[in-house]
């Protein structure tokens, strides 16, 4: 529904027009923020820096949201970042490699989802432990950071393109 008085819609960015099928962007509008969240990742994985971590492994869960500019988005693949691409990559990187510790997985991921995908102007990366070796009664453990990529976001989109 529109706003109040039948005009248009307000956004962060500037007023959108209830153009229906359509965004309807209104000139002048300078950028679109959007995040798009993969949540609740699970994978059995080795991680640690106990000798029966390594052996047994756990349950790592890993969240992730994904922010770019959602001004000039159309409805194709290429135009987007690939989160089947990104679940490729977080698996690779949690199921393949090792770390001692889940700050180092969590930086890990970052890095590689932003080197991959040029599009994205910041990824934030939570990795879970839930079952962390800690003598005590608590629901769960992780490590987040945030990182934003270094220059400017979507110079070279071929890696999301390829996919679609």
């Amino acid at each position: 529904m529109p706003g109040a008085s039948g005009g248009p819609l307000k956004s962060r960015g500037g007023d959108v027009s209830p153009v229906s099928g359509s965004l309807g962007y209104v000139r002048g509008m300078t950028s679109r923020p959007g995040k798009v969240v993969l949540a609740g990742l699970e994978f059995h994985a080795r991680h640690g820096v106990y000798e029966e971590e390594l052996r047994f492994g756990a349950r790592f869960v890993v969240d992730l949201d994904l922010e770019w500019d959602f001004t000039h988005l159309s409805d194709h693949i290429d135009a987007t970042v690939n989160y089947a691409l990104v679940y490729e990559s977080v698996r690779h990187e949690v199921t393949e490699k090792h770390f001692k510790l889940i700050e180092m997985l969590a930086e890990r991921i970052a890095a590689r989802i932003l080197q991959e995908h040029s599009r994205l102007a910041r990824v934030t990366v939570r990795v879970h432990k839930p079952h962390a070796p800690i003598p005590g009664i608590f629901r769960d453990v992780y490590a987040e950071v945030i990182r934003e990529q270094v220059g400017t976001p979507g110079q070279d989109a071929a890696q999301e393109s390829r996919a679609g």
